[in-house]
């Protein structure tokens, strides 16, 4: 249990880090020209939760 806690922390984790704010950033770029797309907290959340149980189910 340790050892998957360990590497979640070291790998999945900034993963889905990186993603998330990479998602954000593209967001916020297309919204510079007004455009109608707003992300919302539970979508960001959302997304998050997903990279990690993606990354954890392919990981095995």
């Amino acid at each position: 249990m340790r050892r998957s806690l360990v590497y979640w922390i070291k790998h999945i984790l900034p993963l889905a880090f990186l993603l998330t704010i990479t998602y954000l950033f593209i967001t916020y770029l297309a919204n510079l020209g007004h455009g109608p797309f707003q992300p919302k907290w539970l979508e960001i959340i959302g997304l998050f939760l997903l990279i990690n149980i993606v990354a954890i189910i392919f990981r095995e």
